[in-house]
């Protein structure tokens, strides 16, 4: 009997003594979560951000001043007494209208040489810009057959809108290069004129008996300075007068060289805080070839390159050398994924973004695209409405707890 009960005692302990190893277990268990618990890492702060589709533009910034497309320095022809024509700055002017009188001196045989000179030239500048009026026509019949043809073809549907709005800008440059041309031919007549004048005026039967030689404006506009506002004697190359078509504004906006080589011939333009409340539309009609050094503020050495536009919308108040600051959009799309400029962040020899998945921050690499000063395009890696994490730190690594409250 004593020895049946013992080994039911014993059978008893041994069956018992799993429940107390999981009981055991279960407290470590809870222990080590609840240890685990109070000890891990407080939740990140972070702001956040959504990756959104929508249009996306890259732009050089800079300020740039007007300017007008075509000047005209009336210089002194030949050696003589100047008399002022009592011209101001901004007084209106027609072409062909006195603005300054000379009193030629006799010329010695170089003298008159030069002065035969200069007829020369002046004739086959005006044969010049002849030839370049009736190339600009030309051109303009092109542009105007070649809108035509897309704009019926436009309307059954078979191209782009975008198509005819660059073959009608194209229409508007060639109408300015026409208007242009026409100016300077003009101008080159009464160049001719001038010269032929003072050529006949300084001869020694002209100087002795005729009166003094007019100057008369090679076109239309304002005067721009006067450069000599007293009686005196002036050589031959003088200048005396400066006028010009406020109408015929152009931007020159100077960018640095590494941003010069992403504009092309044109790209558009945007005027802003010129005085007014509107955006002046513009298109860059010639990016220079050459380029040239300016001191920044900062006292740095930079490389500077003049890009110039041309207006394509008038502004009755805006003046010659007027400031202006220009956004010349070198790229555009109308649909683009894109997050916040502070999202992105290299590694390695790529970019990389935080997604938001829940509490946690989630590493996730991405290929990126075009930028701007805000935002960053992205071309595979994320998807539209994904949350990213805006201005990561270095605390902040793969599964990190965080929190975008407050």
């Amino acid at each position: 009997m004593t020895g049946v009960g013992g080994d039911g005692d014993r059978s008893g302990r041994r069956a018992g003594r799993p429940w107390r190893v999981a009981r055991i277990a279960g407290v470590v268990i809870v222990l080590a979560l609840g240890l685990w618990w109070l000890l891990r890492p407080d939740p990140i702060p972070v702001e956040v951000a959504v990756a959104r589709r929508g249009a996306m533009q890259v732009a050089v910034e800079e300020d740039g001043r007007t300017r007008v497309r075509h000047r005209y320095v009336v210089n002194a022809p030949v050696q003589g007494r100047y008399v002022p024509a009592g011209l101001e700055e901004g007084d209106s002017v027609r072409a062909g209208s006195p603005v300054a009188r000379l009193q030629p001196l006799p010329l010695d045989p170089r003298s008159r040489e030069q002065a035969r000179a200069r007829l020369s030239a002046a004739e086959a500048g005006r044969e010049e810009a002849e030839a370049r009026v009736e190339q600009a026509g030309e051109q303009l019949e092109e542009a105007r057959r070649r809108l035509e043809r897309i704009r019926e073809v436009a309307e059954a549907g078979g191209v782009a809108p975008e198509r005819v709005d660059e073959l009608t800008t194209a229409v508007r440059t060639r109408e300015l290069e026409l208007r242009a041309a026409r100016s300077r031919a003009e101008a080159a007549a009464y160049e001719v004129r001038n010269a032929r004048a003072a050529l006949m005026a300084a001869s020694p039967e002209g100087a002795t008996g005729g009166g003094p030689l007019v100057l008369r404006s090679p076109a239309g506009g304002r005067v721009l300075e006067v450069h000599e506002r007293s009686e005196r004697t002036v050589s031959a190359g003088t200048p005396l007068v400066e006028v010009g078509d406020v109408r015929g504004l152009e931007v020159v906006v100077d960018v640095l060289s590494s941003d010069a080589v992403r504009v092309q011939v044109g790209d558009p333009m945007e005027l802003v805080e010129w005085g007014g409340d509107d955006t002046l539309r513009a298109r860059v009609r010639r990016v220079a070839p050459s380029g040239f050094t300016r001191i920044s503020p900062l006292g740095i050495e930079e490389q500077r390159v003049n890009v110039i536009g041309d207006l394509m919308s008038e502004s009755p108040v805006l003046g010659d050398r007027y400031r202006v600051e220009a956004r010349i959009v070198t790229w555009q799309r109308d649909s683009v994924l894109a997050v916040p400029l502070g999202a992105v962040f290299r590694r390695e020899d790529g970019w990389a973004v935080f997604t938001v998945e829940g509490d946690e921050a989630h590493l996730r690499e991405v290929e990126v695209g075009h930028r701007n000063a805000r935002e960053t395009e992205i071309v595979a890696g994320l998807e539209a409405g994904d949350t990213v994490v805006l201005y990561p730190d270095d605390r902040l690594g793969d599964g990190r707890r965080i929190t975008t409250g407050g």
